[in-house]
């Protein structure tokens, strides 16, 4: 038996050598390609160009994008976004209109629009605004055509943040692709409409005045739009349709840079992602299907002051710019165009492989290759098991290695969880934020080692028990896991989730090599099946794991933006150990070659501790980052308020003001605490402070700030200074029709963004109201349904808002309905003298401010 076991294991330096070489390499392999971007062409480069070249310059788009970003935050209602930006943008356009060639039209309009919709999701708004501006050009081939395809980006920007890459890196690519457009000799067989919408942020308000009022809006067939939630790299697809699978088609056709993939389409879907793009409201009120793209790399300095242009680099304009022009080009010359319209079949699956292959099929495609792929599974045991002189024998340590693996995969993804929470219940959660390298030492090595464990054990069963030789006994542990894994696809399958294709990729290749294996007898001659197993069945699918690690290192930034309520290390986690045991539980059962397989998994252990000891006792355990190359810093929101509360008679009872401290991860706000004195003494908001006052009369600014409430913390302060003529003023009158039914009559004025929440009391339905056709929530507070309405202006309105409300009021009933009106005083946020600055002079270089003024006022009528 000693004779047998030495022929058929490996030296374990020389095993571990190899793993390590090749992790090594993918890792060279995925950083170059990760950051290998386009070379970026200059205005020299069309001395050399050929004649009918459409050469995307990123030079000139760069120019474009630094004036737009020069001109300061563009938040929507500034005389920034309002005047200059449009101005700007139209500058621009009207020079391309000037430079455009005798065979292309250049129509520029500037619409301005009021309206409004309901922004439905799990805490949906009744969004309304007025007087929005949207800068729109129209390139045409001579004659104007029935049918265009829609380009969208929007150049406003959040509050206090340049928006160089969300969104100005779009709409300057956009206006370099018009600009090569219109001056070449291609054919468009549809006009392509490009839209510069203005108010993205506040939110979707611009994509809605287009689709709703726009003079275009009715030609439109298809739209791509682009968005962003990082500052570099590659846009990546992440929406489709719905339906019209011809769309992706044309995309892995013509697009020389592709990348996307169908987990980040699950992983959006799911919520996880505190995100809207324009596709939601193009697709929903124009019924127009498309594709929907955004950066996501580097989304630290997402809406933050830190978003400005030094941080994009120029191969992210050539890379976006030339999948535009040639996505652009094909569609407006696509025979589908014309009929496209949006459909509830034809959901695709898509992904890409290093950004140099684009894979996608149809999910009925998709089910085709999934059965197969089982089949195929199946094929690779059952052979084993029929040429097998023992068969109940191999049933029995088939059966023993499929739970034995199943419970190797759980305490895997269960160990990573564990290791973390530990981190998190010593006051060091999210210690990966900057230095996501930790993960191997907190997620991988923990999710590997009770795989590790689990399969030397099996392999150190006596072969005269088992009645297999070493490799036999290997190939039945490969078999347990691949059966294993294609039983979680078909669960995926039924659920009906894209990123299943995850497990068909490393299921499909690992049971091919299994399969061939067996049926050339392989197992006889160790280094010959290991061969097969590891280049045919290991290797793509182990390179597609690291690379799906790039499309997941935005959940990382997005952690520091989820809010103090949820446990970002449990969430990270799983997520991540969830993808470590899917690429890495078909390797360990390699284990069982080593001579010594234990002092490999000796050396997970000790990584694994010497990681955590780490992150628990020095310094690298601290999330954050200050450098000013690449910073990764903690979001401090801060909001001056005055709350001032009514009684059902109307008379003030109580008023106060203070700093509203919105904590927008787990670590706040202690740590900022920690190095500004006036911080200590903040009182953590209780939503039960009274049951009368919604949510304690904060300024909520839109309904994803709900959660944070009772994480958010106050701070006594003077009040603050509002200019008369902007001050707040809610007036209401009562017109009944019957005792039952009765009307209010509210007239609201301010700033140019206001909240109203309405909170009807027990026995009270709110049936209509003059804003939209339906009224609609999904938010309760106290088992009372909660109405929150965003009222924007993009300029100073005619006059107040007038809005009237219609309910059902039983006999019983004195007080009818809560409202807690909120101002927003978001330009305040720019004066030279605020009487927050020496707090924000003392944020420590790693915490990055945003800061306005509001004022709440709370009545009962």
């Amino acid at each position: 038996m000693s004779s047998e076991r030495s022929r058929n294991t490996i030296p374990t330096y020389w095993g571990t050598l190899f793993a390590v070489f090749v992790v090594i390499g993918i890792l060279v392999v995925n950083y170059i390609t990760r950051w290998n971007l386009p070379t970026a062409l200059t205005v020299e480069s069309l001395r050399t160009a050929e004649e009918g070249d459409d050469l995307f310059i990123a030079e000139r788009a760069r120019a474009d994008n630094i004036g737009l970003t020069k001109i300061g935050d563009r938040v929507v209602g500034s005389y920034e976004n309002e005047v200059l930006a449009v101005e700007y943008l139209q500058n621009l356009l009207l020079q391309i209109q000037d430079q455009a060639i005798n065979n292309k039209s250049v129509q520029i309009s500037i619409e301005t629009s009021s309206g409004g919709y309901y922004l439905s999701g799990t805490r949906g708004l009744t969004n309304m605004y007025a007087n929005v501006t949207n800068v729109v050009a129209r390139l045409s081939d001579v004659k104007m055509k029935d049918y265009a395809l829609l380009v969208n980006c929007h150049f406003d920007s959040h509050l206090l943040a340049p928006g160089a890459a969300d969104n100005g890196l779009n709409c300057a690519v956009m206006l370099e692709v018009l600009r090569v457009l219109s001056r070449s000799r291609t054919t468009l067989k549809y006009d392509v409409v490009f839209l510069f919408n203005g108010a993205e942020e506040n939110p979707l308000q611009g994509s809605h005045a287009f689709i709703t009022t726009s003079k275009w809006a009715n030609i439109v067939k298809v739209v791509l739009n682009y968005d962003a939630a990082g500052n570099g790299g590659r846009e990546s697809l992440f929406q489709d349709g719905p339906g019209n699978s011809w769309l992706t088609a044309y995309y892995a056709s013509v697009v020389p840079h592709p990348s996307g993939s169908s987990i980040l389409t699950d992983v959006y879907e799911s919520g996880l992602i505190p995100s809207n793009t324009d596709f939601v409201i193009f697709r929903k009120f124009g019924n127009i299907p498309g594709l929907d793209m955004a950066h996501g790399l580097g989304g630290y300095i997402y809406h933050t002051s830190l978003d400005d242009y030094h941080r994009i680099p120029n191969g992210t304009y050539q890379n976006t710019g030339d999948n535009m022009m040639a996505l652009v080009k094909a569609l407006a010359n696509a025979e589908e165009l014309e009929t496209a319209t949006a459909a509830s079949t034809g959901t695709v699956v898509f992904y890409d492989f290093y950004a140099i292959l684009f894979i996608r099929y149809t999910w009925t495609v998709g089910i085709i290759i999934n059965i197969l792929v089982v089949l195929i599974a199946l094929c690779g045991p059952l052979l084993f098991i029929y040429t097998s002189p023992y068969l109940k024998n191999t049933l029995v340590m088939f059966t023993i290695n499929f739970i034995s693996q199943l419970i190797g995969i759980i305490l895997g993804i269960g160990l990573a969880i564990l290791i973390c929470l530990i981190t998190d219940w010593a006051n060091k959660p999210m210690s990966w934020f900057t230095r996501q390298w930790l993960l191997i030492g907190l997620v991988w090595t923990p999710t590997m080692i009770p795989m590790l464990i689990v399969n030397a054990i099996l392999g150190r069963t006596p072969l005269t028990k088992s009645r297999f030789g070493r490799i036999q006994g290997i190939v039945l542990q490969c078999e347990a896991v691949t059966v294993l894994w294609c039983i979680v696809l078909l669960i995926g399958l039924i659920a009906g989730l894209k990123s299943s294709y995850v497990l068909t990729m490393v299921c499909g290749f690992s049971s091919s090599a299994l399969l061939i294996s067996a049926i050339l007898r392989l197992e006889r001659h160790t280094i010959c099946w290991l061969s097969v197993y590891v280049v045919i069945g290991l290797l793509i699918p182990i390179l597609y794991g690291f690379w799906t690690v790039n499309f997941m290192s935005s959940i990382i930034s997005i952690m520091g933006r989820a809010g103090s309520q949820i446990v970002p290390d449990l969430y990270v986690s799983a997520l991540y150990g969830l993808v470590s045991v899917i690429f890495c539980s078909f390797w360990a059962p390699l284990i069982c070659l080593l001579e010594r397989p234990w002092t490999l998994i000796t050396g997970f252990i000790l990584a694994t501790l010497i990681i955590l000891f780490g992150v628990l006792f020095t310094t690298l355990g601290f999330p954050y980052s200050g450098e000013p190359t690449d910073p990764s810093p903690e979001r401090f929101w801060l909001i001056h308020t005055q709350r001032t509360f009514h009684d059902i008679s109307g008379n003030v009872i109580a008023t106060d003001a203070g700093y509203w401290i919105l904590n927008l991860d787990r670590n706040s706000p202690k740590l900022i605490q920690e190095a500004i004195p006036e911080l200590q003494n903040a009182k953590v908001v209780d939503v039960s402070c009274n049951n009368n006052i919604t949510y304690c009369g904060m300024p909520l600014w839109k309904t994803r700030d709900i959660p944070l409430v009772n994480k958010s913390v106050w701070v006594s302060s003077k009040a603050p200074t509002i200019n008369q003529t902007e001050e707040s003023i809610l007036t209401a009158a009562w017109n009944s029709t019957t005792d039952e039914a009765r009307r209010l009559y509210l007239n609201v004025s301010g700033s140019n963004r206001l909240n109203l929440i309405l909170v009807p009391r027990a026995g009270v339905v709110l049936n209509s109201w003059s804003l939209l056709d339906n009224v609609t929530t999904t938010i309760t507070w106290n088992d009372r349904p909660l109405y929150f309405i965003l009222l924007s202006s993009a300029s100073d309105p005619a006059g107040p808002w007038q809005l009237w409300l219609d309910m059902t009021v039983s006999t019983d009933v004195d007080a009818v309905i809560d409202i807690l009106f909120v101002s927003h005083y978001f330009l305040y946020s720019r004066l030279a003298d605020l009487p927050y600055k020496s707090i924000l002079n003392q944020l420590p270089p790693w915490a990055v401010p945003l800061h306005w003024t509001s004022t709440t006022k709370s009545y009962i009528f």
